[in-house]
């Protein structure tokens, strides 16, 4: 099990009116950051989480006597996770190559698939307009 290692600080309600041209400039200014989401209510929630970073580190630095001892005090609540973050986005890297490339595999033998239906669509085809012919012969025969 795990160990709790999140501050016991106390929930605050905030609520924050947005309007439509504030949320288009907030979707600019995020759309360089691959990790920010398209969505409204996406953006409204990393928006949100990476103001709560900006704060706590805001304290953290606050309660030291010099820039040396904020930088610490910042690294200390951020550093470990930025790490751990770098390996996760590898780990996602690694992953959505995987999926694409199964996607690509799928892709090309729906493709195969399809085409050999074709095939087989046309062999019965002329096979049936054979058969028809060889009645036909057999009939005008008899």
């Amino acid at each position: 099990m795990t160990e709790n290692r999140l501050s016991p600080a106390p929930t605050v309600d905030v609520e924050l009116p947005v309007d439509a041209t504030t949320l288009a400039q907030l979707h600019d200014r995020v759309e360089a950051e691959s990790l920010a989401p398209d969505e409204d209510d996406g953006l409204a929630r990393y928006l949100l989480y990476l103001g709560a970073a900006y704060l706590e580190a805001e304290q953290a630095a606050a309660e030291t006597e010099s820039a040396e001892g904020a930088y610490r005090a910042v690294y200390r609540l951020y550093g470990k996770a930025g790490a751990a973050s770098s390996v996760l986005r590898f780990h996602y890297g690694e992953a959505a190559r995987a999926s694409n490339g199964e996607r690509r595999a799928t892709t090309g033998r729906d493709i195969f698939v399809a085409a050999y239906g074709r095939t087989l669509d046309r062999l019965e085809q002329e096979l049936d307009t054979r058969e028809r012919r060889v009645r036909n012969l057999e009939r005008a025969l008899a």
